[in-house]
């Protein structure tokens, strides 16, 4: 798997059969410029899978069975260990003995009675890929708020964010899970939007294992890697009219920060440590027990700014045991068309919104994957957002690229029509956002836009109308 920077992860999905609520079990100011700056070495950079060649965890075997009492039978039979077991959705890593392979213990599960399927442990880090420099030019929004950064939040402006706002700016019964490297907690910006987190790595609950600035990191060129859940999480609900950085698309509704990388440094001290942490790698399992996790727990929306090289059933598993507990889910469709356009497998699942990205000039960026599964397109091209410090080290607000920072604008999109009937099922979510995007490409659905991108006031009015209510129309512009 693969994360971006500005950029994305996704996960596909296949049909869940009935599963039943269960634990899931670890087992044993213009603007003001002070705290804006640029990500990467140049302005703005963009991240795309680490390597095509997938990556697997060659001593860990995941797999799903019909039965969780067989599980410890099977882990005897093999001489290994359950080391994480997701039981709402039958899924369980096994660790094997030094020595033996992976890739045979995979193919004896599959010849036993009772296994759904044994796959290996995919995994994903990010990797860093500048983009070209974008215009130095600030879209100066009409947006009816106070915060001193929005007008350099182009992407607020495209997609009419203040004609929806009239409308609702968000329930704070709506919950939007944001699936990533966690949010900094105490962030002028966020710190009122929270709701308790979760570290899916270590599956512990907490805002203080969900917030990446509280384990000790010491920030640098790769701060970044850390910063990405903290920037998805600003795009959707930071807080507006409260005098200070930014607007989320849907500022009050409610961040769950799951976090499914591994924490950052057992040692400031230790140059190889600290390394390492700056290039952490995740599994399948681990996003997988992240989303169960956030269904769970009262997530209305999924934000997965992150992706597969392959195919997982545990994660497709994950996904459609989300959409069967009407939690939306939002995927980035990944940063690599200029690099053969692979599949990011996540954004391929049935039911999910896979999202391309957009730039200023509301054209579709280089880099964005196209496909028959791409929903729709939003911002997601140098896009401001809140960044994580420690000890007063690092900037604020900051700008990425990426499908990343596209798919928390619609996740921000899918929160506003929940606000306006939160049992609106993801079918009809995806739906309304589609009809009601602005198309863009060639007429009609289009494997770069999809269906258009996205239009904030028209999805709120149109979701509106669908309950019977009379949206207020948009504001005029401000001059």
């Amino acid at each position: 798997m693969k994360k971006f920077h500005h950029a994305i992860m996704a996960l596909s999905a296949l049909s869940l059969a009935a599963c039943q609520s269960a634990p899931i079990m670890p087992m044993q100011a213009p603007m003001q410029r002070a705290g804006l700056q640029r990500m990467g070495a140049g302005p703005g950079a963009v991240q795309s899978f680490a390597n095509r060649g997938t990556k697997y965890q060659l001593d860990q075997v995941v797999v799903g069975v019909s039965n969780p009492a067989q599980l410890q039978v099977l882990a005897a039979k093999h001489q290994a260990q359950i080391i994480r077991q997701i039981a709402p959705i039958g899924v369980a890593v096994l660790q094997l003995p030094a020595g033996k392979s992976a890739a045979g213990v995979i193919q004896q599960l599959k010849a036993e009675p009772g296994i759904r399927f044994a796959e290996a442990e995919q995994l994903t880090k990010p990797a860093p890929d500048k983009t070209q420099d974008p215009s130095s030019n600030r879209l100066r929004s009409p947006l009816r708020v106070n915060d001193p950064l929005a007008g350099q939040q182009f992407g607020l402006d495209r997609i009419q964010a203040g004609g929806a706002w009239v409308n609702t700016m968000g329930n704070q019964q709506v919950v939007v899970a944001v699936i990533d490297s966690g949010v900094h907690s105490s962030h002028e910006d966020l710190k009122d939007r929270l709701v308790t987190g979760y570290d899916a790595f270590h599956s512990r609950k907490g805002l203080q294992y969900s917030d990446p600035s509280r384990l000790g990191f010491i920030p640098s060129e790769k701060f970044s890697v850390f910063g990405h859940g903290t920037h998805c999480a600003g795009i959707i609900a930071a807080s507006a009219n409260n005098g200070r950085g930014i607007a989320g698309v849907a500022p009050g509704v409610k961040i769950m920060p799951v976090k499914v990388f591994p924490s950052i440094v057992k040692t400031i001290m230790n140059a190889e440590e600290r390394e390492r942490s700056n290039n952490p790698e995740t599994m399948t399992s681990v996003v997988a027990e992240g989303i169960v996790w956030a269904a769970e727990h009262g997530a209305d929306v999924i934000n997965l700014s992150l992706g597969f090289n392959e195919p997982s059933k545990s994660l497709e598993l994950a996904v459609n045991y989300a959409l069967a507990k009407n939690v939306t889910v939002v995927v980035a469709s990944g940063n690599e068309r200029h690099q053969g356009n692979p599949t990011n497998y996540l954004s391929a699942v049935p039911g999910a919104i896979a999202v391309g990205a957009t730039d200023t000039k509301d054209q579709i960026t280089f880099f964005s994957n196209a496909g028959r599964h791409v929903s729709v397109s939003a911002p997601g091209f140098d896009v401001l957002s809140t960044m994580p410090t420690f000890l007063g080290i690092g900037k604020e607000y900051q700008l990425m690229s990426g499908t990343s920072m596209a798919a928390p604008h619609v996740a921000g999109l899918a929160a506003l029509l929940k606000s306006i009937d939160k049992s609106a099922s993801p079918a009809e979510v995806k739906a309304v956002m589609e009809q009601s995007a602005d198309d863009l490409g060639a007429p009609g659905f289009d494997e770069l836009y999809g269906h258009g991108r996205i239009n904030a006031a028209k999805a709120v009015a149109l979701m509106m109308q669908r309950r019977g209510l009379q949206p207020k129309a948009p504001p005029q512009p401000l001059l």
